[in-house]
């Protein structure tokens, strides 16, 4: 089941703003998931969906993208995944290591002015 990126703290933000922040929705990567995107099955998770207008969509970020690390944490599954959001700073950004085919690139996320 897809997981919405979730946690971010600031000042009593509640996880539910901070989700539609970012705009992700990610799912663990599964060797379903990988066969079914062509894709080598590898840890990290895959994101199923990017909202339009979201500060991910602007960022860059694609449906399919694979992230491998958050903030320099690397990330096996939805349990690194959201351990590492909830660890994030709005302030600071999200810093998300994405492999994409056969290209792996970092992509920071600024949310906010």
């Amino acid at each position: 089941m897809p997981a919405k990126i979730s946690g971010i703290k600031e000042e009593g933000k509640e996880e539910e703003e901070a989700n539609s922040l970012l705009g992700l929705e990610v799912e663990g990567l599964t060797l379903e998931l990988a066969r079914k995107y062509g894709i080598e099955h590898e840890s990290g998770v895959i994101i199923m969906s990017v909202e339009s207008g979201s500060p991910a969509e602007e960022a860059g970020i694609k449906r399919g993208d694979i992230i491998k690390e958050i903030n320099h944490k690397k990330i096996n599954n939805i349990a690194d995944y959201n351990k590492a959001v909830a660890k994030s700073s709005i302030k600071e950004g999200v810093l998300l290591l994405i492999k994409r085919e056969d290209q792996t690139f970092f992509v920071n996320i600024q949310i906010g002015d």
